[in-house]
Formats: C-alpha cells, structure tokens, sequence
C-alpha cells in the first residue's frame, strides 16, 4: 500500500541518513568539503556551478569575497531552512 511504502522509506532515510556537519569549521569536515567531493567533475579539481552550469577550480572557495565558487541553498531559509542545525547544513538543499 502506499502507507506502507511511505512508512518504509521514512524508515530507511531516518536509519541511514544520520551524519551531521558543521556548515563552517576549520578543523573538521565541513558542508564546503562534502560540496568539493559531490559536485566535482570526474579529476576532482573543478566544481560545477548551478546556475551556469560550468566548471571553475575546487578550490578555492569562496570565504565572503566572492571572487571563487560559493554555496547556496537550494530551498530558501526563509521557506523554513534555519541559521542553524542539520536543516541548515542538508546536503540535499544546499549547492
């Protein structure tokens, strides 16, 4: 049934989807590391952006200059996405 199969995978996303990051730190990995592995290309060293859908360098990264590549949340804090916590930091809503 449809309860049925939504139940389950309620299940397997709570028991499996478990690690939390920082979104900053300088001494653990961090949402910045997570993005540098998921989004690169296949040599590890460029990243693709969203938005214009093309390659730049992995790092750097953006530390509030904007001159490099930067992260953005894919759903709008405002829509309910905290300043903190592991909404904040969910790898499914920030690129």
């Amino acid at each position: 049934s449809d309860m049925s199969n939504r139940n389950e995978l309620h299940t397997h996303i709570k028991n499996t989807h478990r690690t939390s990051l920082p979104y900053t730190s300088s001494s653990t990995p961090d949402v910045w590391t997570a993005l540098s592995s998921i989004d690169t290309d296949e040599t590890g060293e460029d990243i693709l952006l969203v938005y214009s859908d093309k390659y730049v360098p992995t790092i750097p990264h953006d530390a509030g200059t904007c001159d490099y590549w930067n992260r953005e949340h894919v759903w709008p804090r405002s829509r309910g996405v905290g300043e903190s916590g592991v909404d904040n930091t969910d790898l499914h809503h920030v690129r």
